[in-house]
């Protein structure tokens, strides 16, 4: 019965120990692996994640250099449009001038009704500040087929845009090459921010 209860007690010792060793295993596991196993999972998401943010920040750069493109056309588009603007004293000087220009290519001016100082064109708020208006004049002369023609294209020679309409072409007199021609002249023109709309 000794011999039993020695054995049995070093049997318990054995059991004592490696009871101990498996404590101290499990203890060391969580308490020095397996927070470094946590730091290995979360540095492997934060990778991931901060490799998905670069492609993400990479299209977005892509997209932002496309708009600013977009952006840069559409500058230079607006940029030219302007330049087919007249300016306030451009349009005044031009409407002023069309019955010299007339004179000098050879055609009678029989009338030359010029425009009201506003007329809005339909681009939205009509009443806005710095949009654009048209300019009318309605201009009846007369002359030979060649001088009218040379007159319509010295009027559209302008880099501003000068839009001509045909109202009526007729003979004055049947024994005789003249024409009277009837015709109007439309330009467009930025609305200085400072004009009153209402003249």
């Amino acid at each position: 019965m000794v011999e039993q209860w020695i054995k049995s007690n070093v049997s318990s010792k054995h059991v004592l120990i490696a009871a101990i060793i498996l404590i101290g295993v499990v203890a060391f596991y969580n308490w020095v692996i397996r927070p470094h196993t946590g730091y290995l999972m979360a540095a492997q998401r934060y990778e991931s994640v901060t490799a998905e943010l670069a492609k993400k920040s990479q299209m977005v750069h892509k997209n932002v250099q496309k708009v600013k493109g977009d952006l840069s056309e559409l500058q230079k588009k607006f940029k030219q449009f302007n330049t087919s603007l007249f300016d306030a004293n451009g349009v005044d000087e031009f409407f002023g001038g069309i019955q010299n220009m007339a004179e000098s290519m050879k055609c009678t001016v029989y009338s030359l009704n010029l425009p009201p100082a506003y007329q809005s064109a339909k681009t939205g708020d009509s009443g806005a500040a710095g949009g654009i208006i048209t300019r009318r004049a309605t201009l009846s002369i007369g002359g030979t087929y060649r001088n009218i023609v040379k007159l319509i294209n010295r009027l559209q020679e302008h880099s501003e845009r000068v839009q001509i309409s045909l109202v009526s072409i007729r003979l004055v007199d049947d024994n005789s090459d003249q024409l009277k021609f009837d015709m109007a002249v439309t330009v467009y023109a930025m609305r200085e921010s400072e004009e009153n709309p209402n003249g």
